[in-house]
This record gives structure tokens, C-alpha cells and sequence, in this order.
């Protein structure tokens, strides 16, 4: 799955700017996205602050997902001391 900032920004919107969690629902996050609803985003600093790093949540949930494809085609070996990319 590719994430995208504009969506997120949406969701972000929608969501009460950010009171709801909505983008962190998209993004994967959903233990964060639950506590956004019941504390309305962490009385809003929470949102203010996702607005500010949006982008790199966006990002970093990509690079997450992109792994996970990677891990199921079976292109990522897991090590103790780190992650080796094979090379296809």
C-alpha cells in the first residue's frame, strides 16, 4: 500500500483537525488513532503536532509497508544486528 500526504492532511481535516485520528488510522497506527478519539487528540497537542510531521509519518509508514511487502515476497532477511536487504 502507498500512503499519501494529501490524504492524510484530509483525514486530518475531517477528523476535527486531528481530534478524531483519523490519519493515524490510515497511516497504520491504530492504538494511536483510539486514544486520539478518547482524549481528542490528546487535548489537541497531539494534533497540532501531527500537523507539524505529517510528512514524515507519511514516509515512515511507506518505508514500513514497503518492508512488510519486502519480508512476505521474501526479499528481507532479518538479522540480530540489523536488517540485510537481499538484492533481487
Amino acid at each position: 500500500m502507498r500512503y499519501r500526504l494529501p490524504v492524510a492532511y484530509l483525514l486530518w481535516l475531517i477528523s476535527g483537525f486531528g481530534a478524531l485520528g483519523l490519519h493515524r488510522f490510515y497511516l497504520g497506527k491504530v492504538g494511536t488513532g483510539v486514544l486520539w478519539i478518547f482524549t481528542v487528540g490528546i487535548a489537541m497537542m497531539g494534533s497540532i503536532y501531527d500537523l507539524i510531521t505529517m510528512r514524515r509519518q507519511v514516509e515512515d509508514a511507506n518505508a514500513i509497508a514497503l518492508y512488510r511487502e519486502r519480508l512476505a515476497a521474501g526479499h528481507v532477511d532479518g538479522h540480530s544486528q540489523g536488517v540485510e536487504v537481499k538484492d533481487s
